[in-house]
C-alpha cells in the first residue's frame, strides 16, 4: 500500500558533524558555504568522508549540521548493541 511506502521513509535529522556515523545517508547534497557540491544527497557515509567533513567543518567552509537519515539496519544494529550490554 503506498501509506508503507511512506512509513519506510527515513527520517531526515539534522546532526552536528561531529556526531557523523558510517551508514548515515546524507537527505541534502552537501556543500561549502561558498556553493561548491562535496557530496550528493543520497550519498552514504563512510568513515573516509566523514573524516573529511569534519576537518573541512574545523576551517570553518560548511555549516556544522547537516541534514541525514540513519537506515533501518543501522538502527536496529545499534538496538541489538544495546540490548546486549
Amino acid at each position: 500500500a503506498a501509506s508503507d511506502v511512506y512509513k519506510r521513509q527515513e527520517e531526515a535529522l539534522w546532526i552536528d558533524i561531529g556526531k557523523l556515523k558510517e551508514g548515515m545517508i546524507l537527505k541534502k547534497d552537501l556543500s561549502t558555504k561558498d556553493g561548491m557540491l562535496l557530496l550528493a544527497r543520497g550519498t552514504m557515509l563512510r568513515e573516509s568522508f566523514i573524516r573529511s567533513i569534519q576537518h573541512i567543518g574545523r576551517r570553518q567552509l560548511i555549516h556544522n549540521k547537516i541534514c541525514v537519515s540513519i537506515p533501518e539496519a543501522s538502527k536496529r544494529h545499534k538496538q541489538s548493541q544495546n540490548e546486549a550490554t
